[in-house]
């Protein structure tokens, strides 16, 4: 099994006495992180090798009007009836628990005030019209992912390209990542930290340059600021157990670490050690090892 253990390095290691050069060819050294490493390790990339190890998913492309609206500020929810849900802050800026169906009807009351007072002037009327031509409403969008969950059974966890929207879980009344419908990910789609990131700032500790155009059309080499498509990827809901799951770590095809990933400490887990490691590094060697495009 190719498992890095540290009783198989030499009894010499980098210390105090040796130079940079010298400890940076440290076994554990991993190289740097290049345009190309951060593309092969998104979703659509490597989801094709390993589709019979891994969860049911499906890959929507996201039309370029949709990530202006996920750029925008504030939070508005399109629906299928056409009707915007504004999410306002909370009186109490301690709760953190958005009503929907509350936010909804008050929403339907200010867009029925709003028709009221347009009887009162044409400019008023003039200003409705920009305001609905503005409102997001992506319907063919809301038409696929409702497919998928369908699919799926009815219930999908939602990512992007690499992250998932796991910093707004707090939102959803589950507090989970759990999905029903179009609406739930889009408010976690705007909620969230981790897909602002995706959207504009994933490549920015990429070590190298690459070909790209600029605002102006012209070409150069500089760091991409963005990928030229983004992706919804659905996939299907299952409620797994956060003790069982763990991060594994790569070095030269072989596995060097493995880690819990909830920082959550249990103590069944020290029973079943070596029976998960097993496990683990029989999962790895047979399903895995040298069919992902990076050795590390």
């Amino acid at each position: 099994m190719s498992i890095y253990r540290p009783e198989d390095e030499p009894d010499h290691l980098p210390g105090a006495e040796e130079t940079q050069e010298e400890a940076s060819k440290s076994p554990l050294q991993f190289p740097p992180l290049t345009h190309q490493r951060l593309e092969n390790c998104a979703f659509s990339s490597w989801y094709p090798k390993f589709r019979s190890v891994t969860i049911k998913s499906k890959t929507i492309p996201l039309p370029e009007e949709f990530i202006h609206y996920l750029n925008a500020d504030g939070i508005f929810i399109p629906g299928q009836s056409n009707v915007t849900l504004a999410l306002t802050d909370s009186e109490d800026e301690g709760d953190n628990i958005v009503d929907i169906e509350k936010v909804k009807e008050e929403t339907m009351k200010r867009l029925a005030q709003k028709g009221d007072d347009s009887d009162d002037s044409s400019d008023d009327e003039d200003q409705e019209e920009e305001e609905e031509v503005s409102t997001p409403h992506f319907p063919l969008l809301e038409l696929e992912i409702e497919q998928a969950i369908e699919e799926f059974g009815g219930e999908v966890f939602p990512k992007l390209n690499w992250s998932s929207p796991r910093d707004a879980s707090w939102i959803m009344a589950s507090n989970t990542l759990k999905c029903f419908n179009a609406a739930d990910i889009f408010l976690l789609l705007k909620s969230s930290d981790f897909i602002a990131h995706d959207l504009g700032h994933a490549y920015e500790d990429c070590s190298d340059a690459v070909e790209v155009t600029t605002s102006e059309g012209k070409r150069g080499k500089q760091i991409r600021k963005r990928p030229e498509t983004f992706e919804l990827i659905l996939r299907k809901w299952f409620d797994l157990a956060p003790s069982m799951e763990f991060r594994c770590f790569v070095k030269d095809n072989k596995l060097v670490g493995i880690s819990q990933r909830d920082m959550t400490y249990y103590d069944f887990l020290s029973g079943i050690k070596d029976e998960l490691e097993d496990k683990i590094i029989d999962f790895y060697e047979d399903k895995i090892k040298d069919k992902f495009p990076d050795s590390d």
